[in-house]
Parts: structure tokens; C-alpha cells; sequence
């Protein structure tokens, strides 16, 4: 008897329990997403600020591509600032970048950006599902090779990636971006 109600207790399923149901919270991120690009703008120094006397939204500016990722549709937002020269990398490359990411409500979570402009190298595949879609619209720019032997990138592909939180850190968040939260990139 006492084992048999060891194992109800522990089979006990709590029904108050909210599940996490990804479906739904890309149509959520999808709101958010739209809300936000309709009412923010790119400034004339490539910030983004909230439309305050009639400037033209970003949901003007950016291209959507409809996708399915998991077996859920997303989509995902992405502004090309420089169309760049060279050929798009793909989902399988290795790149070098720089980047600054943020929340929806403008807190800087990362960034690479310092003087003279550190570029990260990261290999696509390892990356959130949002920067292995996105960052294949941008062109790759021409190989630079420099007087010490190193080398870079000119004429890159620049732009922002606006993600759904099911394309980026999904329920669980990452140190200082919280779950289901939609972000972007630079």
C-alpha cells in the first residue's frame, strides 16, 4: 500500500502548472516584433529610436522571410543597411563580425564592438537558429590581406536581424536576455 501511494504521489501531475507552448509564443514574438518595428525608426546615425514626429517605421525598411523551424512558422525581420559585394555566406560557413544585440526595449545584452573594430569569428552551425537564417542575406565583402600577414573583410554586408525568441535563447533566456524574449542584432 505505501508503495502504491508513492508512486500516485510521484506520478501526481500538476495541473496549475503553465506549459510553455512555442506555437503560441511565436505569434506573441510576432506581435511584439511588428508592434515594435512600427513604431520605432532608423536614425539618420543608425540608432534605432521610437517615432515621435512622423518618421518613417522600420516596418517600412525590412524584409520578412516566412520560415519553419522545429515544426513552428516564424518569421523572421531583417533590414539590409549595405547590400555589400561578394557572395552571401551560407548556413554552413564560418564568419567574421561585429555586432551589438539588444531587447526590444533597447538593452544592450552583447556586443563586439571596440576600437579598433574586434570582429569575433563564429562558425554558423553553433550559432542561435536566428543568425544561421539571418546572417546569409548580407554579402561576405572582399578579403583583405594586411602588411603582418593577417587579413579582413571591406565592403561587407551590413544590416539588423529582428528575431522571435523561438529563432533566438526560446524559454530559457541567456544571462541578461529574458525567456521568450524577441531580440535584435546590428
Amino acid at each position: 500500500l505505501f508503495l502504491f501511494g508513492l508512486v500516485v504521489i510521484s506520478c501526481n501531475n500538476d495541473d496549475d502548472e503553465e506549459k510553455h507552448d512555442p506555437v503560441a509564443q511565436a505569434l506573441i514574438d510576432d506581435e511584439l516584433l511588428v508592434d515594435f518595428l512600427q513604431s520605432h525608426y532608423l536614425t539618420d546615425d543608425y540608432k534605432i529610436d521610437s517615432i515621435r514626429n512622423g518618421e518613417t517605421p522600420l516596418f517600412s525598411l525590412v524584409d520578412t522571410e516566412n520560415l519553419v523551424y522545429n515544426e513552428i512558422n516564424y518569421k523572421l525581420y531583417y533590414y539590409i543597411h549595405k547590400q555589400g559585394v561578394g557572395i552571401n555566406p551560407t548556413m554552413n560557413d564560418s564568419i567574421q563580425i561585429l555586432y551589438q544585440g539588444f531587447t526590444l526595449d533597447s538593452v544592450k545584452f552583447d556586443q563586439n564592438l571596440s576600437f579598433p573594430s574586434y570582429k569575433s569569428w563564429f562558425h554558423l552551425p553553433n550559432l542561435i537558429p536566428g543568425w544561421r537564417y539571418g546572417i546569409p542575406k548580407y554579402k561576405s565583402g572582399t578579403k583583405v590581406i594586411y602588411p603582418d600577414e593577417s587579413f579582413g573583410y571591406e565592403n561587407t554586408g551590413s544590416g539588423i536581424i529582428f528575431m522571435p525568441s523561438g529563432l533566438a535563447y526560446g524559454e530559457n533566456g541567456s544571462a541578461n536576455i529574458p525567456s521568450n524574449a524577441p531580440i535584435y542584432f546590428f
